[in-house]
């Protein structure tokens, strides 16, 4: 996901919402297409489909840096009009004209090129059948000392990222995961597995994994996206009454005690 963020459209491109809207064209659909960067095409797919309430949800597909149902922000339909937003670092907002048939679409992917400038790319999109809409299995419970925020750093191109690991989990058994991004990025975990060893973390939709155990109060492990794996500890957020007082020529002047 961390990765992602930077590369996935940087790299890869230049290297090789409520609707509220009157006659809004129905964009529900699977659609398959390409982004036109200079130098080749790169495949992209996206889903849209209406929620409970009617509103526009949406993922993002690119199967060369194996992202899967990314979420998709801020989408709107109006008139032959469609457009929506990949919210992260790297990402971009596409914007569109539907054809009168319905069946494709055609605008441009606007992003943050290496040197900072906005940059507009093509891409072309089209309907090829039903949205897929893939619900992430269900995860058994996981032991009670995993439950909570957590907070962790990781580095990327030298620049630390701050990440949220929130784990929960339900009366029915089972358990859920997000990951999230200090740009207001959430990504569920897709499936938790806990072991007499460890834990491992499975972000399906990015292609990543973070694997390791809890140590004292600090998941300690690796997070792992195609070729690249990075060192990312986790420690509990700090709560209100859960912290002491320590000799302020030690090392840091607080500890958490035990919660309540």
């Amino acid at each position: 996901m961390f990765v992602y963020a930077r590369s996935v459209f940087t790299a890869l491109l230049l290297s090789g919402a409520l609707l509220h809207a009157q006659s809004s064209p129905d964009v529900s659909g699977h659609w398959d297409g390409v982004i036109q960067a200079p130098q080749m095409d790169v495949a992209i797919a996206v889903d849209l489909a209406r929620d409970a309430t009617g509103a526009l949800t949406g993922t993002f597909d690119s199967p060369a840096r194996q992202v899967r149902a990314f979420p998709l922000a801020n989408i709107t339909a109006s008139g032959t009009s469609v457009a929506f937003e990949i919210k992260a670092n790297g990402g971009g907002t596409f914007r569109g004209t539907i054809t009168p048939d319905g069946k494709s679409v055609s605008g441009t992917f606007a992003m943050a090129g290496p040197d900072g400038q906005s940059m507009e790319i093509p891409f072309q999109l089209t309907r090829t059948r039903d949205a897929v809409v893939e619900a992430a299995p269900k995860s058994p419970a996981i032991a009670k000392n995993l439950e909570g925020k957590w907070t962790g750093t990781i580095v990327v191109e030298e620049t630390q990222k701050p990440i949220e690991l929130h784990l929960s989990n339900h009366a029915d058994g089972t358990s859920t995961g997000v990951l999230k991004t200090n740009d207001g990025v959430e990504v569920p975990i897709w499936r938790i597995a806990q072991t007499e060893s460890g834990v491992r973390l499975e972000v399906r939709m990015v292609g990543g994994s973070w694997e390791g155990k809890l140590e004292g109060d600090a998941l300690v492990g690796t997070w792992t996206q195609g070729a690249f794996t990075a060192p990312l500890t986790f420690r509990r957020s700090v709560r209100c009454g859960e912290l002491t007082w320590r000799d302020p020529s030690s090392e840091g002047s607080f500890s958490r005690t035990k919660d309540p």
